[in-house]
């Protein structure tokens, strides 16, 4: 790298930089600006919700400036710093407007075009969040193909860029519902074509989101070792990100600490993104999916265990008591659920390593075999030679080489093999 190119690189990364600090100052002042004028609701529930909401932004611009700073040709980075940056504003720009076109209205002269902001700028991260999985994690599509997705959706996103920034009414959303809080200074695409348009152009937003992560899907299937760590990453986050969507609404969590939950969850997405891109602790992806498929099923399990024998005792104990031992029940249970924990989770664990980590499974029951048969072997060449077939299917290197420590009046022995 010559020193005009890492120049250029310092530059760059100073601007990605300079543009995460700006954007968690934004959010700091949007946050701050919503709360003084009560734009989200009054209470300390509403309060934890507005700044969860607000401040989530601030992870995605973080780890895209960690990203760029790293490794500067990475577009993945400057998609985060962008759907953070467009996210921010478009929140800046809502809170600003409820408050001078809602609240108070005529507080604040030239209000409507924060409300003009707000109608185009969901165009940015809404083109921007379909090429996070097409360009994962490389920051670049893998095939030919993969080039003509990304193009289609930027060609997308500038036809529709005209229709959401020329439409003749604007509209706020003030948590519930869209607040019509104009007309738009440049509008001149009647409302009725702007209806007609938004169904077509949902369609096609879904098709190129369903393209990217088949992308990806392909991508995983096709790719080395390191890359598909990466992925898993990613689809780890994403995954937790749907359970914890999917298990408050079954709860049926009130709000707003739903949306609070669901929000929260969502910072795990940048993490991941940076972990995986930057390569910080790859591997443990395989351990945190093991426990938490580990412990998710046992704590299932003994729900149900639980559960059903509070029930059954209950019904027994009425039966030959005619009384409700409702304390009696409990302990019993607890005992048992305490009993059946290690047990039920070693069960599980050795399940789910035979199914999803066979060869990790396969290389624990070598290495407890050589444990057992190093407490009985005396012969040293035959441990040795043992030895060197437990490296060879546990690891699988190129080579053995063995060192044998000795008196000082002994010759070293080296034992090698190439496999």
């Amino acid at each position: 790298m010559t020193t005009e190119s890492r120049s250029n690189s310092r530059v760059v990364s100073l601007i990605a930089a300079l543009l995460a600090a700006g954007i968690a100052l934004l959010a700091c002042f949007n946050l701050a600006f919503g709360l003084a004028n009560d734009v989200f609701g009054q209470g300390f529930v509403n309060a934890i919700y507005a700044a969860a909401n607000t401040m989530s932004v601030v992870p995605f611009a973080l780890v895209g400036a960690l990203i760029v700073w790293y490794q500067n040709r990475n577009t993945i980075g400057w998609l985060l710093l962008v759907i953070a940056g467009s996210i921010t504003i478009t929140g800046l720009a809502t809170s600003i407007g409820m408050y001078a076109l809602v609240l108070h209205p005529g507080s604040l002269p030239g209000a409507i075009w924060f409300a003009w902001l707000v109608s185009w700028l969901p165009v940015v991260w809404l083109v921007a969040i379909p090429l996070i999985p097409l360009l994962f994690p490389t920051g670049r599509p893998r095939t030919r193909r993969g080039y003509w997705v990304a193009d289609a959706i930027l060609a997308y996103g500038v036809v529709l860029f005209p229709f959401a920034a020329l439409q003749a009414e604007l509209k706020l959303y003030d948590g519930a519902k869209d607040i019509l809080v104009g007309r738009n200074p440049l509008g001149v695409i009647p409302q009725q074509a702007i209806t007609i348009l938004s169904v077509p152009s949902l369609i096609l937003l879904v098709i190129f989101l369903v393209a990217s992560i088949v992308s990806l899907g392909l991508r995983y299937w096709h790719g080395a070792h390191v890359e598909r760590q990466q992925i898993k990453w990613l689809l780890a986050a994403v995954a937790l990100v749907l359970a914890v969507l999917v298990l408050t609404n079954v709860l049926a969590v009130p709000d707003p600490l739903n949306g609070t939950l669901q929000t929260l969850t969502l910072y795990a997405i940048p993490i991941a993104i940076g972990i995986a891109i930057l390569r910080y602790r790859l591997w443990d992806i395989d351990i945190i999916i093991r426990k938490t498929l580990t412990y998710a099923l046992v704590v299932a399990l003994l729900l149900i265990i639980y559960f059903g024998s509070v029930i059954l005792l209950q019904q027994i104990f009425a039966n030959l008591t005619n009384l409700q031992g409702n304390e009696m029940i409990t302990i019993i249970s607890t005992l048992a659920i305490a009993a059946l924990f290690v047990p039920l989770r070693n069960k599980i664990q050795d399940l789910i390593d035979r199914r999803f980590y066979r060869k990790k499974y396969d290389a624990q029951k070598v290495l407890q075999e050589f444990a057992e048969m190093v407490r009985d072997e005396t012969d040293l060449e035959k441990l040795t030679a043992r030895l060197i077939e437990v490296v060879d299917e546990t690891m699988q290197p190129k080579g053995v080489s063995v060192w044998l420590k000795t008196t000082p009046n002994d010759r070293q022995q080296t034992t090698e093999k190439t496999l």
